[in-house]
Formats: structure tokens, C-alpha cells, sequence
């Protein structure tokens, strides 16, 4: 009985270590209607998953579509009130730049660094 409540307890440890690890990690599913940049790279319009990889207010973003890493930009979150939709984004006027990603979820938005990281998808 001693040995069973030791792997109980061991798993459950485990597990939370497992979970506040994955705590920093999400994605989000964006749908782009019209040609969109990031970080010089366009995106055709369709659908993209966005894996966001959070470090403390600092942010990763990683665009993946049909499985392949399409785009990457470093960011910064910030806290944020009041959404149009659990997703949606912010670009620029002139180049179409995506420069915001608002998550309903996260009750914030990921501002994006464009042009400090490399698109991907060689």
C-alpha cells in the first residue's frame, strides 16, 4: 500500500511540474481574410495555427500552416479589455503587417516585433 501511495504521489508531482511547464505555451487558430506580413513574409489568406510561446510578458509567435512553419516574431504581451472575437488581429494600413494578435482567452494582446526575427518555412 506504502509502494502504490509513493507512484501516486510521485505522479501526481509529476504531472503538475508537466502542466506549469505547459502553462507558458499555447496556440490559437487565426483565420486570415485577406494577404497579410509578418516580419517581410506574406501570408496568402486561410487558416493558421499561431503557437505562442510566453516567457514572462515576452513572446514567441510561431504561424504554422498545413504543418509547416510558415513565419516567427518575437513579441511582448500586454493585458488588454474588450475583444471583437476570441481572435483577431491588428495590421498595418500601408504593408498589411500583422502587429497584434488579441486573444480572448488571454485577456491580452501579443504586440509583435516585426522585422527582429526570420521567417521560416526553408
Amino acid at each position: 500500500m506504502k509502494h502504490i501511495r509513493k507512484v501516486a504521489v510521485m505522479t501526481f508531482v509529476l504531472l503538475l511540474a508537466v502542466s506549469a511547464f505547459a502553462a507558458n505555451k499555447s496556440s490559437v487558430n487565426l483565420t486570415l481574410n485577406t494577404k497579410s506580413t509578418v516580419n517581410g513574409t506574406t501570408l496568402a489568406p486561410g487558416d493558421y495555427k499561431v503557437l505562442l510561446d510566453r516567457n514572462g510578458d515576452a513572446v514567441q509567435a510561431t504561424f504554422v500552416s498545413r504543418g509547416k512553419t510558415v513565419a516567427t516574431s518575437s513579441g511582448h504581451f500586454e493585458a488588454r479589455t474588450g475583444f471583437g472575437g476570441a481572435v483577431s488581429v491588428v495590421v498595418s494600413d500601408n504593408d498589411r503587417a500583422i502587429q497584434q494578435i488579441l486573444v480572448q482567452k488571454m485577456k491580452g494582446a501579443i504586440v509583435l516585433d516585426n522585422g527582429t526575427a526570420s521567417a521560416g518555412g526553408h
